[in-house]
């Protein structure tokens, strides 16, 4: 069987096809150049949605993402659950936190490599995990979090 390369419907709705199964993906748009966060560390910025925000209906994965530009990174957190319908997966983003993103502080990257970067938010989202915010938070009735730009489970139930 081979694989045909991703594309998208007439929905703007990612699809991959291997035979006869279909994953339909939806996407998540690019923070804009604009987003000033309330928050100046990760730790807060989760502790607020820990304490003030929540999704309205259970959550399979969450998944922490990172928009990249020049000399600048912005964390998203989105909740996802997947539906199979015929031969079909659909992965839907059904939890989006009042912050969606948080723009990392210039302070907290400096002159980070991307992967010093990306070992440095990993820790400090493990960190995190093994806070009480965390273990009495929503995040803890789903399956599995990631991080995505490395694939890294951060946490599995």
């Amino acid at each position: 069987m081979s694989l045909i390369p991703p594309h998208k419907n007439d929905l703007n709705e990612l699809i991959f096809v291997q035979g006869s199964f279909n994953v339909i993906e939806d996407e998540l748009e690019p923070p804009l150049t604009d987003i000033e966060s309330k928050f100046s560390t990760i730790e807060e910025w989760l502790v607020y949605m820990c304490t003030y925000d929540k999704p309205e209906k259970p959550i399979g994965k969450y998944n922490f993402g990172l928009f990249e530009s020049l000399n600048e990174y912005v964390v998203t957190l989105t909740g996802v659950n997947t539906y199979e319908e015929n031969n079909n997966s659909r992965i839907c983003i059904e939890f989006q936190p009042e912050y969606t993103f948080f723009r990392i502080p210039t302070s907290y990257c400096g002159s980070l490599s991307r992967e010093q970067l990306l070992k440095k938010l990993t820790n400090d989202l493990q960190n995190f995990l093994m806070t009480k915010y965390f273990r009495f938070s929503f995040f803890i009735q789903a399956n599995i979090i990631v991080l995505e730009p490395t694939g890294q489970i951060l946490w599995r139930k």
